[in-house]
């Protein structure tokens, strides 16, 4: 406000419970951070030399919580930044952050030896180590894939000084999506005109999709009645030799192709809805 203090030096707010189930979104795809019942104004952060504050009772959802604030009760940033990790490697992964049915429930500890050879683009083992986690029903493109990754590997560093800021990170994502083309929010269509803004060839991207079966070729078959493209030709046809009747294996509709298959789906939208015949032109 006209006056106020610069926005630089406004005390910092400590949320304490950043997960996926506080993230919503609104109507245009836009990122909302919610449930602040938890969360702590923190002025002494503010033009002093100290660098966290201390807290008896640790706060938070188990799977989210930072291992350096729930060790020493010391929290900072750093530690929403660690929980926001949590999340982009939930994104990444389709997998909760923590899920006791499984050997190692923790999810960061799950995925450790993809979070450490993150970065090393040369190193085979780094992507073999993405094929065992990846989400592959999410269609993330494997450029996207490895940088986003990247980005939540900076805010899960077990030393809290070898960390990201959450602003660092914020703005690598903004640059990943303009970098690849990728959109920020939804597209809205108020009117049936606008139905054209909706379709592939209005929305397509700089960057060639992989299909999620091969990870190796590009995308070119879109199914016919749930909307899909995440096959290419080849995995397409191992699919339909495997069953009478195949399903998208994103869905589990019925897998057959829309027209003849072409390489221009793989820069298209993974999901394009068809129109309702009853649409006016």
């Amino acid at each position: 406000p006209p006056g106020g203090p610069p926005a630089a030096n406004k005390p910092p707010i400590l949320h304490r419970d950043v997960k996926a189930a506080n993230i919503l979104l609104d109507q245009h795809g836009n990122a909302r951070l919610c449930d602040a019942g938890l969360a702590r104004l923190s002025p002494e952060l503010v033009g002093t030399d100290v660098s966290h504050v201390s807290s008896v009772h640790i706060c938070g959802t188990h799977g989210f919580v930072d291992p350096a604030y729930q060790q020493t009760g010391r929290l900072d940033a750093s530690s929403d930044g660690y929980a926001l990790g949590v999340c982009l490697l939930m994104c990444v992964t389709g997998w909760p952050a923590l899920d006791i049915s499984k050997r190692e429930p923790v999810l960061v500890n799950r995925c450790h030896e993809v979070l450490t050879f993150s970065g090393r683009a040369d190193d085979k083992s780094s992507d073999e180590s993405l094929r065992e986690i990846a989400d592959f029903n999410a269609g993330w493109p494997s450029a996207v894939l490895k940088e986003l990754l990247g980005v939540s590997a900076t805010l899960l560093h077990p030393l809290r000084a070898r960390r990201k800021a959450v602003s660092e990170c914020l703005e690598a994502m903004d640059q990943l999506a303009r970098k690849h083309g990728l959109s920020v929010g939804l597209v809205q269509a108020d009117d049936v005109a606008d139905w054209q803004l909706l379709q592939p060839q209005h929305r397509a991207s700089n960057v060639a999709k992989d299909c999620v079966m091969c990870l190796e070729r590009c995308r070119q078959v879109r199914f016919d009645l749930c909307g899909h493209a995440v096959l290419c030709v080849p995995c397409h046809q191992q699919l339909l030799a495997a069953s009478s009747a195949p399903l998208c294996p994103v869905c589990g509709g019925h897998a057959a192709a829309v027209s003849e298959p072409n390489d221009e789906v793989a820069r298209q939208e993974t999901f394009v809805q068809a129109r309702s015949p009853g649409a006016r032109e």
